[in-house]
This record gives structure tokens, C-alpha cells and sequence, in this order.
């Protein structure tokens, strides 16, 4: 279960430009040596290359340093060219325009992970656009959905979202807009409560595959017809914790046509059932997914699951429709006989008199 934390850490400020410089470059600068002397074998700071350019990583990381601002960019320019990775969570970057420049000068980022770093009263502005960008984490920024769009605007090719805690009550994207590239969301841990906001999602991202939705208020899934055709490629889903409680939802999540892998924990309509029952019925309810909960479903556990869904109702004078295109595959069936198996309190004697 993800819990959100409300507070943000308060560093002395700084710049990206000065915190590259006391994370990478100081440990070289104060031991300076010949660029044709240096062998390094390792993790290290910062190397120099047989030129006397600094070589930084390609995954740099700094956490918690209070920065706020880009600083010199000629510096980001010089050390950052070749940077793939950058994890700048829990800062005090709230400005777009300073993360705009930070990402101009860093050509070749893939990965960006802003969390925790309060945005909530960022400004809209237009981005340069980032080419090459692929994941982005926001979690925990409160960052409007407006600039959400500006990011998505300047990142043509982001296949990977990062939405969590960020404290939505719903999800406000344009109508007129697609981003097709996206595949993966994960927008957990979010008090959503309206089915109307998946529609949302699935109209803005058609091609998305992955939705990490655990967490939500989400209580009930409409009709199929309102939604199906919406999420033509979804495959994964995690519906961890939503407040489901009616089978009839679960039944309809087939509607997503090519959903494989999904997690239901911690929702009301398994809390009456034990917990090989939960997964029993969950099987029998979901004939398409292969794997459930992080478990792969193998051929002989679904025939079980199945088998054990249809003798679950046999004695119950209401069945749900699945009992019935179940019993239709596997036939009629009888309960199961209660042996019981312990060991006898009396015993039988014989006594013979001669």
C-alpha cells in the first residue's frame, strides 16, 4: 500500500550547475593529475579522459541537495552532454523555465525524475523540446495537470509516466489532444474516484499497455459499451486497493481485450473469502490473464480454480452467470465428500471365555 508524504525537505539552496561540482568534480579538482596518468578502475565521482575532458556518468544522482535553479549552463553543457540518466528528486525545483534549461543542455537524457519537488504553483510555459526523453517520474510534485501537458508537449517520444501522490481527485487532460508514444502509467495513490477519469486516460494515451492504478476511491466499473473500445492495447493493470465491491466489476474487466497481467488485492469483494478462494475466483472470473498478482496462472492451477468456482455454488441458491459458462466447460459436478480422516476416539474389543 503507498502512503503519501506531505512535506517537502528544506535544503540551503543551490544551483545543478554548483551541485555537479561538489558531487563530481571536487574529489578531482583537489588531487589534479596529468589526463595521461589517469587509469580509473570502478565507480568514481567523475573521471578526466586522456583529452582532460570530465567524464561524468551516465546515471547521475542527487537527492536532497536544495537544488532550485539551473546555474551556469556553459558548465551543464561541458559535464552533462553525455548523461542518460538524472535523478533530481526531493529539491526545490519549482520553476519550469529552470528545468527547461537544465534540459536543453543535456541532449542525450533518457530518464528524468523530478519527485518531490514541489510544483504545485508552477507557472504554464512551453518547453524546448526534449528528443530523447523516455521516463519521467513526478511523484509527489502536486504538479498541475497543465504542466503535465507541457512536459508531454516537449517529450515527443516519453513511453513512461509517473503520476503517484500527487493528491488528483481527478484527471483533467485535454479532449483534443493524443500522445500516442505513451505505453506506461502509473498514477497511483491518488483520491480518483470516478471511472470517468480512466476514459480520460485511455482517450488521451490510445496506445497505452501498462495502467499502475493502485490506491484510488474508485468503487464501481460501468457499462463495457461506455469504455471498451478505449483501451485497444492495455495488457496490465493493477487495481490494487480500489474499493470494487461487486463481482459484476470484476466480470467486466474482461473487456479489456487484450489484458494479460493484473493485481487485485485489498478490495472489498474478497474480504468474505479466504485467500485461496480470492485467487480461485479471480481465475475463474478472468479467463484471458495469464498471470495474476505477480504469479503466472498455469493450465492445470485455472482448470483447478475453475472446478473449485463451480462446487463453491453448488450449494447456493443464487449463481452468478460465470458459474454457468463454467459448468458448460467442465460439466456438471459433484461436491466434494467431507472424509473424515482422524483418528477414532473408541475402539472395538472382543473378549472370548473359555
Amino acid at each position: 500500500m503507498l502512503y503519501q508524504i506531505s512535506f517537502f525537505i528544506t535544503m540551503p539552496s543551490c544551483s545543478f550547475s554548483e551541485a555537479l561540482e561538489i558531487r563530481y568534480v571536487e574529489d578531482i579538482d583537489a588531487n589534479p593529475i596529468e589526463p595521461c596518468e589517469i587509469f580509473l578502475v570502478g565507480s568514481f565521482p567523475g573521471r578526466s579522459s586522456p583529452s582532460g575532458r570530465l567524464v561524468l556518468p551516465r546515471t547521475l544522482t542527487l537527492n536532497c541537495c536544495g537544488i532550485d535553479r539551473a546555474g551556469v549552463l556553459r558548465k551543464i553543457d561541458e559535464l552533462c552532454h553525455d548523461v542518460e540518466e538524472l535523478d533530481l528528486a526531493q529539491n526545490e525545483l519549482s520553476d519550469l523555465n529552470e528545468i527547461d534549461n537544465i534540459l536543453q543542455h543535456m541532449p542525450n537524457l533518457s530518464f528524468l525524475n523530478l519527485s518531490y519537488n514541489d510544483m504545485k504553483h508552477a507557472t504554464t510555459e512551453k518547453l524546448t523540446e526534449t528528443e530523447n526523453l523516455r521516463s519521467l517520474v513526478l511523484n509527489c510534485t502536486y504538479v498541475p495537470w497543465s504542466i503535465v501537458c507541457s512536459f508531454l508537449d516537449a517529450m515527443p517520444k516519453l513511453q513512461e509516466l509517473h503520476l503517484s501522490l500527487n493528491d488528483y481527485s481527478f484527471v483533467d487532460l485535454p479532449s483534443n489532444k493524443q500522445y500516442k508514444n505513451l505505453k506506461q502509467l502509473y498514477i497511483c495513490g491518488n483520491p480518483l474516484s470516478s471511472w470517468n477519469d480512466l476514459i480520460v486516460i485511455g482517450k488521451t494515451f490510445p496506445n497505452l499497455e501498462s495502467l499502475i492504478m493502485a490506491n484510488t476511491h474508485i468503487a464501481s466499473i460501468p457499462e463495457p459499451s461506455l469504455w471498451e473500445h478505449i483501451f485497444p492495447n492495455l495488457q496490465t493493470i493493477n487495481f490494487n486497493y480500489m474499493l470494487l465491491n461487486d463481482w459484476k466489476d470484476i466480470d467486466r474487466l474482461n473487456h479489456f481485450k487484450k489484458l494479460e497481467d493484473i493485481r487485485l488485492q485489498g478490495i472489498p469483494v474478497l474480504d468474505a473469502l479466504s485467500e485461496l478462494e480470492r485467487r480461485q475466483h479471480l481465475i475463474a472470473y478472468l479467463p484471458s490473464v495469464i498471470r495474476l498478482n505477480g504469479s503466472a496462472i498455469l493450465q492445470k492451477e485455472r482448470e483447478d480454480a475453475e472446478r473449485a468456482f463451480i462446487r463453491f455454488f453448488l450449494s447456493e441458491d443464487e449463481r452468478p452467470k460465470r458459474f454457468y459458462e463454467l459448468e458448460a466447460i467442465h460439466g456438471k459436478l459433484d461436491p466434494l465428500v467431507d472424509v473424515d480422516l482422524s483418528p477414532k476416539k473408541t475402539a472395538q474389543s472382543f473378549c472370548s471365555l473359555l
